[in-house]
């Protein structure tokens, strides 16, 4: 409910600070003296267009505040908290300046809000009916809730929601999965050319640097060749040969050892020299033999070398690089089948999951059809109660065949969205004879408050809306249909805060809080002032509303009797 208002240069408003209470509040006053300026500031307060004519003139800006108490409205405080605003023991503070240039900023609990999101927290908090654009009953995509609230049918709407959102996630993977098919495909072929060649070479660590190693010798095959058989002819095949040589040394040593045996060690040595020369020259001789130029190998071994070092330079500069890249490219290739058996199991999913919700939205529709009925006759007899005899009212429900749309029911494929298949609307004929039109089309501010009145009397438990505003509802209406309006009024304040402006007595007697507005000149300036009427005041405002300026005893007598039945009828409840 909204607890305080304080309206500061906002019009005529100089200064103004209300105290409000819950249930039914009436503002009276004579016509022209600016009983919608308050309804105005609080459409400002609500995210109305800002504009400097709202400032009063002479004054730098003008400031609306509101103090509204939504302990009571969980689901509103939740929703705020969804919006990253913060509440503090269900408390909501807003505030909209205006200034001179016509430029506005708005704050709830402090924080700056945008225009938008201010209307939007408007529509939240208020409704005002008459000739303003805070009207959510004018709205069809209101009209859906309305009725599924009525219907008591939130549970099934719950399973077509949870429905819903899992098959958006299975619909969003099967895109991310589907939606580069074709990238897919090329890095599937990509990925395998490049397995194929690693498979091909079939590289193996140090084979590089060994292969390097039998290049250089082959390159060199010829010094070699030549070196190894010059260094074999010195050591033993020629006739000077070094161990032909050093033999005799040995031999000579052998007979001086005989005369001087100091020599015997020397012999010693000298004949181990002979014996690792000749070894030398057997492993050269040897070497020498299995060795000989092969420019064929030379030419393979090149060839090897070069495929390997492509796969090098492609894979990160080594053989170790090359496997890894190996392993990589097989785990990717796995992904990848993993993947399509995924898409796979995924369009096999959606296809059961959209049957699923089609058999939900089905049944939704179903149970919508049914109650919509009863809606209507009940609206239509709430109708008649107010003076609108003979209105026609209907809940339309259509639902759009769409071939990509993800409800699969027996009859073919339906657009849908979380709420289901459905599209509601009300429908009504406010005069005998006329089609059935959609609520936003009717022309009459007064019929449009009292459609709303009976409408939210007969979902008043299911409207979360907790401030509604009904401006001029009593537009061409009296007598029995007064008193209907203002027991309707009477009865929503029991569920909502109601702040009503009306000119009959029938209403304003049974209203919880009575203010009365008026004109005065002050300093040469004309105000609006607005106040609390009490008791014998109260019953003097009904009664010039009963009998114009001139209150006579009788007419004071009947509004004092008014107003004690008004007593005795809140006693009772």
């Amino acid at each position: 409910m909204l607890k305080e208002l304080t309206v500061q240069n906002f019009a005529l408003l100089k200064e103004l600070h209300l105290d409000l209470e819950s249930g039914l509040t009436v503002l009276t006053g004579l016509t022209g003296a600016g009983k919608s300026i308050l309804v105005g500031a609080i459409g400002l307060l609500l995210g109305e267009r800002a504009g400097v004519h709202l400032v009063r003139q002479g004054a730098s800006s003008a400031t609306v505040e509101g103090v509204f108490d939504l302990s009571a409205r969980s689901a509103l405080i939740e929703h705020l908290d969804d919006m990253g605003l913060v509440t503090e023991d269900g408390l909501v503070v807003i505030k909209r300046m205006v200034s001179q240039k016509g430029d506005s900023r708005a704050f709830l609990n402090g924080s700056r809000l945008t225009v938008s999101q201010l209307k939007e927290i408007g529509d939240l908090l208020v409704d005002l009916h008459g000739q303003h654009d805070h009207q959510s009953l004018l709205r069809p995509g209101h009209h859906l809730d309305l009725l599924d609230d009525y219907g008591e049918v939130r549970s099934l709407r719950e399973q077509v929601r949870e429905n819903y959102r899992i098959l958006e996630k299975l619909h969003q993977e099967e895109t991310e999965l589907t939606g580069d098919v074709q990238l897919r495909r090329d890095r599937r072929e990509f990925l395998e050319y490049q397995l194929t060649e690693i498979e091909r070479c079939h590289p193996v660590e140090g084979e590089d640097e060994e292969l390097e190693k039998e290049r250089h010798i082959l390159e060199h095959a010829e010094e070699l060749f030549e070196g190894l058989k010059s260094a074999y002819g010195v050591l033993f095949e020629n006739d000077d040969s070094v161990i032909t040589d050093l033999s005799g040394v040995r031999s000579r040593l052998e007979k001086l050892s005989r005369i001087d045996a100091g020599l015997e060690e020397k012999t010693s040595v000298c004949a181990n020299m002979v014996y690792q020369l000749e070894e030398l020259a057997v492993e050269l001789r040897n070497h020498l033999q299995s060795f000989q130029p092969d420019p064929k190998r030379l030419s393979e071994i090149i060839e090897r070398i070069d495929e390997l070092q492509r796969l090098k330079r492609k894979h990160g500069g080594s053989i170790s690089a090359v496997k890894q890249r190996q392993h990589e490219i097989e785990d990717e290739l796995e992904s990848l089948t993993t993947g399509d058996q995924r898409l796979d199991k995924i369009q096999e999913e959606l296809r059961e999951k959209e049957h699923a919700l089609g058999r939900l939205c089905d049944q939704l529709s179903a149970s919508r059809g049914r109650v919509s009925g009863d809606l209507s006759r009940e609206v239509e007899k709430r109708l008649k109660e107010l003076g609108m005899a003979g209105t026609r009212f209907s809940v339309q429900i259509q639902q759009q065949a769409d071939e990509d749309g993800w409800a699969q029911t027996e009859r073919g494929r339906y657009r849908c969205d979380a709420s289901g298949m459905d599209q509601v609307q009300f429908l009504i004929s406010p005069n005998p004879g006329e089609g059935l039109r959609p609520l936003s089309k009717i022309a009459s501010g007064g019929e449009i408050s009292r459609i709303m009145l009976a409408m939210k009397s007969i979902l008043a438990g299911a409207d979360q809306v907790p401030l509604l505003i009904f401006d001029e509802i009593d537009v061409g209406i009296g007598g029995q249909v007064a008193e209907a309006v203002g027991q309707a009024l009477r009865s929503l304040g029991r569920t909502h805060q109601v702040l009503c402006i009306t000119h009959l007595h029938q209403i304003a007697c049974l209203a919880r809080q009575h203010y009365y507005v008026s004109k005065k000149q002050r300093g040469g300036r004309t105000e609006t002032i607005i106040r609390r009427l009490e008791s014998r005041e109260r019953e003097s405002e009904i009664a010039r509303m009963m009998g114009g300026k001139e209150i006579t005893a009788i007419t004071l007598e009947h509004a004092r009797e008014m107003m004690r039945q008004r007593n005795r009828s809140q006693a009772n409840s």
